[in-house]
């Protein structure tokens, strides 16, 4: 039963991420036993583990999807040299297996330096991760108000105490070079953090939360709609929009107070990258430089975003397809697309066996491999998820998790 309502509460959360109605209601699901782990340095190491879902017998039509031919997107000059690094690509596998291995595993404890909050309504506890130049972890813990910093061996390297820093509540957290930006959404104090790796304060930014995202829609703001940030190839912080449906540069929110005049997106090379296509009952789309990609949606209901893009035009997306009938269902997975714009790899993050949501969920390494903070009951795992070519649909007769690319008829 607990396990029950832990599902439901994560489910309804990720409803809430892409404008969903909150009523859900969820079955439980049967698991392959983890492996035997192995304690090491205060942290576990276990061998892989995969999330084996007990599916649904039947499942209800789905609609008929059809796009639109897309629009020319705009490339935006930069006067901004740049350096094309060697190719970012993960490992992809052709023939699938297990969702992800099992790198770390923190316990979670009144001993640990992580802990978790057990709200009325919720569970609080880390809710970031990124990874550093030196491929450690960097997780943000708002109920310690901390990051903390640990290897790949989990071994615990270094505690950043925020509250010393003048540092409130942490919703985001990402790396850029030898920078780390964190995103604070504190009453009425919504502001970006530039700190050194070593956890010295470089900057701070002020974010309007009053700002409105929807120039129709007055009350709809910052305060209410801010869910992360990225940090583009030209180095600007953009703040991330309803999970990045909209992604407006910080710069342009500061200078002026009407968002039809912002230009939304990502730069890479001269490039925008931004969702040009979202919203419920419709089948996403979004914008690459010069290409296009689309996903079909079991219902329309779910979204794409960025996760990362790298400056050699690697990308990497993260689709979301929510199935209604019979019970509520998420698939969350991440593709990869070349520096060539094919796409060549999607990975499946486990949500099904998160204790509580995460909103930044996953990180990408310079290498291309990508992991997700997982949080179990009684420990915070960090997993690698193992790409393939292709993956089946999560349940029977859901879409299959796929992107492609369109052509680009102006």
């Amino acid at each position: 039963m607990e396990k029950r309502v832990t599902m439901l509460k994560i489910l309804c959360f990720y409803l809430l991420i892409i404008l969903l109605p909150a009523g859900c209601s969820l079955t439980n699901s049967t698991r392959q036993e983890t492996p035997t782990i192995v304690t090491t340095s205060g942290a576990v190491i276990a061998p892989t583990s995969t999330a084996v879902e007990t599916p649904p017998s039947t499942l209800n039509a789905k609609r008929t999807p059809t796009y639109p031919t897309p629009s020319s997107p705009t490339s935006i000059p930069t006067t901004k040299s740049t350096t094309i690094s060697s190719t970012i690509k993960p490992v992809i596998h052709k023939q699938p297996g297990d969702n992800y291995e099992i790198l770390i595993s923190i316990s979670v404890d009144q001993n640990s330096s992580i802990q978790y909050e057990i709200l009325t309504q919720a569970i609080e506890g880390p809710n970031a991760i990124a990874v550093l130049p030196d491929d450690s972890f960097l997780i943000a813990d708002p109920v310690g108000d901390q990051l903390l910093r640990y290897d790949q061996t989990g071994h615990l390297l270094k505690i950043m105490d925020l509250d010393e820093l003048g540092i409130g509540y942490i919703r985001d957290l990402r790396v850029k070079g030898n920078e780390i930006f964190l995103l604070e959404t504190s009453y009425q104090k919504y502001r970006v953090h530039r700190l050194t790796i070593d956890g010295s304060l470089v900057a701070s930014e002020e974010i309007p939360y009053g700002f409105p995202v929807d120039a129709k829609e007055k009350d709809y703001t910052l305060e209410n709609a801010l869910t992360g940030i990225a940090i583009d190839c030209d180095d600007r912080i953009v703040l991330e929009v309803t999970s990045g449906s909209r992604l407006f540069p910080l710069s342009e929110v500061q200078k002026q107070s009407d968002s039809s005049h912002i230009t939304q997106g990502l730069l890479c090379n001269g490039k925008r990258y931004f969702v040009s296509r979202s919203g419920p009952w419709i089948d996403p789309q979004v914008s690459a430089g010069e290409f296009f990609y689309q996903t079909y949606l079991t219902y329309g209901l779910g979204g794409l975003n960025y996760l990362n893009l790298f400056q050699d035009g690697s990308i990497y997306i993260v689709r979301n397809d929510v199935v209604t009938d019979p019970v509520i269902t998420v698939d969350k997975t991440v593709h990869y697309i070349g520096a060539d714009g094919v796409v060549q790899g999607v990975a499946r993050v486990p949500l099904s066996e998160f204790f509580y949501p995460v909103m930044r969920s996953a990180a990408v390494n310079a290498k291309g491999e990508v992991f997700v903070l997982l949080p179990r009951k009684d420990s915070l795992d960090v997993v690698r998820l193992n790409f393939y070519t292709e993956l089946g649909p999560l349940i029977p007769g859901a879409e299959i998790p796929q992107i492609t690319m369109i052509p680009n008829n102006p």
